[in-house]
């Protein structure tokens, strides 16, 4: 299984650097080493959201919050259950999506 930083280490160094400037800066210790485990399958053309952990079925439930990130461009929304990160919510960053895409087509 790949690892963020194998597949795109320009993202994940912006998205270290976003998730330190956040309200949860000790999440960006996860960041390197970001299992991408599923992709979204909504189908929506500019969506290039990955879990890090097997999907739920359905909501997340108990414990679940987002953190939504200061991105320059696009939207970058984490999810996080407890102390982990479990999902990265990315849309409009058609570069991420195309390395997202050879990777793991969808």
């Amino acid at each position: 299984m790949a690892t963020l930083q194998e597949i795109a280490p320009e993202f994940a160094q912006e998205l270290d650097a976003l998730v330190r400037e956040s309200e949860h800066p000790r999440l960006a210790d996860q960041v390197g080493a970001l299992p991408i485990v599923a992709r979204c399958r909504c189908r929506q053309s500019d969506c290039a959201h990955f879990y890090t952990a097997p999907p739920p079925q359905g909501a997340y439930g108990p414990g679940h919050f987002s953190v939504p990130l200061a991105a320059k461009r696009g939207l970058i929304v984490l999810d996080v259950v407890g102390h982990g990160i479990v999902g990265v919510e990315v849309l409009g960053r058609a570069d991420f999506k195309r390395v997202l895409d050879q990777v793991m087509p969808e």
